[in-house]
C-alpha cells in the first residue's frame, strides 16, 4: 500500500468546497429500444461533491494533525419502457448512491532524523434500496428486484523513516487495505427469477436473480527498505511481504433445491420457460444452478 496524502504543519490551514451538477444543466439523452426485450433508459442525473479539510501543529515542530471528509452523492433515474407490464405503476425509479471519503493523519518528528506517521483513509459508499442502474422495473413486479448495495474500503498505514549519518536511510512500514462490496436484497426479492420466452418481449417475473453476496478483500503488507550512498553511487535494498486474502459470495435469489441426482444446492436458480427444451430438460424446469458455499443473506428494507 503506496500512498501520499497531505501532512499537517506548524499553521493551521484548512479548505471547504462543494460542486454541484443539477440536471438541468444535462444535454438531452437519447432513448435506445432494444428489438425482442424491453428497454429501460437513463434519463437525468445530478451529482453533489462537497467537503473540507484541515491540518496543523499538535504539538509545534513534534506532532502534526492532518484530516480531510469528502461527501459524493449520485442522484440517477432511469424510466420504464412504455410497454412494460408496470409502466404504469413503475415509470421510472431513481437510484440514490453515496460515499464517504475520508483521511486522518498523524506526524511525529522524533528527534532530528526520525519520523513516524500514522495514516487512516477510506472510501464506504451505499446505494439505497431501489431497482440497481433501472434493473427490473420492465418486469411484471419490479418491488421483486430491488437491492440495496454498501461497497468501499478501508485502509491504514505505519511509516517509520530514519536518517542514519550522512549516507544511510531507511524506511518501514506496515499497511493493511480492506475493501468489500455486497447487494442486499430488497424485502420481496428472495424469489426465482423467470424468464418467459415463449412471448415477445421476454416477459421477466420472479426475484432478483444473480447478484453479490458479498465479496471481501484484504491485503497485509510489511516492508523494510534501505538506501546507501557512496559519492556518485547507490544502492538500494529491501524486502516485502504481502498477505492476500479475497472472498466471494455471489448467488441467485429464491431457496436452495435438491436436483434429480440427489444433489442439494445452496443457491437458488433461475427459470427458463421456452417452446421445446432448454439444454435437454423438459419446459418450466430449472435449468442453472450454482452449488456454491454462500455467506448468509442479509436482507434491506425500507426505512
Amino acid at each position: 500500500v503506496n500512498v501520499i496524502t497531505k501532512s499537517g504543519g506548524n499553521r493551521f490551514a484548512g479548505e471547504a468546497y462543494a460542486y454541484f451538477s443539477p440536471k438541468a444543466l444535462a444535454g438531452e439523452r437519447r432513448r435506445v429500444d432494444f428489438e425482442g426485450s424491453y428497454a429501460v433508459n437513463e434519463t437525468d442525473a445530478e451529482g453533489l461533491d462537497g467537503g473540507l479539510h484541515l491540518g496543523g501543529p499538535i504539538v509545534a515542530d513534534r506532532l502534526f494533525f492532518f484530516a480531510a471528509y469528502n461527501r459524493k452523492r449520485e442522484e440517477t433515474t432511469f424510466v420504464n419502457d412504455p410497454e412494460a407490464p408496470q409502466a404504469a405503476a413503475f415509470p421510472s425509479t431513481t437510484n440514490v448512491r453515496t460515499t464517504d471519503s475520508y483521511t486522518l493523519k498523524a506526524s511525529a518528528s522524533l528527534g532530528s532524523s526520525h519520523t513516524l506517521e500514522l495514516a487512516a483513509f477510506g472510501d464506504p459508499g451505499s446505494s439505497a434500496l431501489a431497482n440497481q442502474n433501472g434493473f427490473g422495473i420492465e418486469s411484471s413486479d419490479p418491488l421483486a428486484t430491488q437491492s440495496a448495495l454498501e461497497y468501499g474500503g478501508h485502509n491504514q498505514v505505519l511509516r517509520w523513516s530514519a536518517v542514519f549519518g550522512s549516507n544511510m536511510f531507511v524506511e518501514a512500514q506496515a499497511a493493511r487495505a480492506q475493501s468489500s462490496f455486497e447487494e442486499l436484497l430488497g424485502p420481496e426479492a428472495d424469489h426465482h427469477p423467470v424468464f418467459d420466452y415463449t412471448v415477445s418481449p421476454v416477459l421477466r417475473s420472479g426475484g432478483l436473480g444473480g447478484f453479490d453476496a458479498g465479496s471481501r478483500s484484504t491485503n497485509l503488507q510489511y516492508s523494510v527498505k534501505g538506501t546507501n550512498l557512496w559519492g556518485a553511487h547507490e544502492l538500494r535494498y529491501g524486502a516485502q511481504l504481502e498477505d492476500i486474502g479475497y472472498g466471494g459470495g455471489f448467488d441467485i435469489s429464491g431457496p436452495g433445491f435438491r436436483t434429480s441426482d440427489g444433489r442439494q444446492t445452496t443457491t437458488g436458480a433461475s427459470i427458463v420457460v421456452q417452446e421445446g427444451s432448454v439444454y435437454g430438460l423438459p419446459v418450466e424446469k430449472v435449468y442453472e444452478a450454482f452449488a456454491l458455499l454462500s455467506p448468509p443473506r442479509k436482507s434491506s428494507t425500507t426505512e
